[in-house]
């Protein structure tokens, strides 16, 4: 079938993007823009769709409504109006006559995947973040649904009743495991001021189990329970999955407490890990206020790799527009894993597909790829307080709406949740259980 003939009488930076995202990656659909309203109509043999903001009616034709919004090039207080249609919940909806679609799916798109809200002002969290509860997935009910893709199949089936040869690609599902090693090791190759600082703690508070299990692993008798490598590597060649591990190498600070950058043991591990696996720099807590301190630990992961660092996720999920971005893009980082919330779990962005972030203050698309993830342990355990069956079922339910939209499932998941240290019995079995729904055919 020829490629899709579009009549859009305006352009703009926003709009080429989102029609580049939707069309090309979530449909598969090669188009052509044209403003040449006489060319347009002579081209009768072709798919065509006519997209404006004021309407124009051709009875063959299949029409979207544009708001204005997608035409802008500045960032200013909106607030977009919500509808409901076919069961789901739709922005910058058109009031719909027949043959119509219902509402502007580009603007509507192109506000979550931008970010838009981020943008404007809110109240931040305790760590300067915006938080789940003040987005408008969250708000109307959908954060737990990937409905930019879900949109964009009901788009699809608009354009088919028109053209029944209409090609229509969808994306595979694939799954991608991420890990964020925050503390190396619970007890072992730490300097000895922080092994005596954390025994005497744990002797005031009568924490004998745990002074017990520390004498065993610093005897040899007990493996370190933060050291699950091998573990994990074993399930990777098991399932053939291909995980990225990210690193935390900041100066330790009241959020930074890993292992020192300098330890041979840690270096050892972080270079064994390279060998059978993706690694990315973990920017510390403290680097979001400094980007020299941010260069400061790529440099580190480079040195100790010998290879280019091009990916990252925030510490603590820090993640501020579009200062994060900026700083990561200038150090040549290329892919960013930090789409997601702490408190909650979902598509932060309304969508399970990498996207290329668009810089809102540039108007311009950039070759920053952003990866969301849609769920994290201690988000389950902690924030939502969940059982670890209850846990599971959440898991379940987000794994399907990924494979349901052919998207790429992402979990975050700490080496210390694989331990009983904390609360986290039983968290082995749900990260087992997580492996077996995400490979499942």
């Amino acid at each position: 079938m020829d490629k899709l003939l579009i009549y859009c009488a305006q352009q703009s930076n926003r709009l080429h993007y989102i029609f580049d995202e939707l069309l090309h990656t979530y449909l598969g659909i090669d188009y052509q823009l044209t403003n040449h309203w006489d060319a347009f109509i002579a081209n009768k043999n072709i798919p065509r769709l006519i997209y404006a903001s004021s309407a124009i009616q051709v009875s063959s034709l299949p029409f979207l409504k544009a708001n204005p919004f997608i035409f802008e090039n500045h960032i200013r207080s909106i607030t977009p109006q919500i509808a409901q249609w076919q069961g789901m919940t739709t922005l910058f909806p058109n009031e719909q006559e027949d043959d119509q679609f219902p509402f502007d799916l580009f603007s509507a798109a192109f506000f979550l995947l931008s970010r838009y809200e981020e943008y404007l002002p809110f109240e931040a969290d305790q760590h300067g973040r915006f938080p789940a509860t003040a987005s408008i997935a969250y708000q109307h009910n959908f954060l737990h649904l990937p409905i930019i893709q879900h949109w964009c199949m009901a788009f699809a089936k608009y354009l088919q009743a028109y053209y029944p040869k209409l090609s229509v690609e969808y994306p595979s599902y694939t799954f991608i495991p991420t890990y964020d090693i925050d503390y190396a090791w619970s007890y072992l190759h730490k300097p000895i001021l922080r092994q005596v600082g954390a025994m005497s703690r744990e002797m005031a508070k009568g924490q004998w189990k745990r002074l017990l299990e520390r004498a065993k692993v610093y005897s040899g008798n007990k493996k370190d329970p933060f050291d699950i490598y091998q573990q994990l590597d074993q399930w990777h060649t098991a399932y053939q999955l291909y995980p990225i591990f990210f690193f935390l190498l900041g100066d330790q600070n009241t959020y930074d407490k890993n292992i020192p950058h300098t330890n041979t043991t840690f270096q050892n591990l972080i270079q064994d890990i390279t060998q059978q696996s993706e690694v990315g720099i973990h920017p510390s807590y403290q680097s979001n206020s400094d980007n020299d301190t941010l260069e400061k630990e790529i440099s580190r992961l480079k040195n100790i790799i010998q290879q280019d660092i091009t990916k990252s996720r925030q510490h603590y999920l820090k993640l501020s527009f579009p200062k994060t971005y900026h700083c990561l893009r200038q150090l040549g980082i290329h892919e960013d894993y930090s789409m997601g919330y702490a408190a909650a779990i979902g598509f932060r962005a309304g969508t399970a597909l990498p996207f290329y972030w668009y810089d809102l203050t540039t108007d311009q698309v950039t070759d920053l790829k952003v990866f969301p993830f849609q769920l994290m342990d201690v988000s389950l355990k902690d924030y939502l307080r969940l059982s670890p069956n209850k846990a599971k079922e959440s898991i379940q339910q987000i794994i399907e709406q990924c494979k349901q939209v052919g998207g790429t499932f992402i979990p975050l998941w700490h080496n210390s949740s694989f331990s009983e240290l904390d609360g986290w019995e039983g968290w082995k079995a749900v990260y087992e259980y997580l492996l077996a729904q995400a490979t499942s055919v």
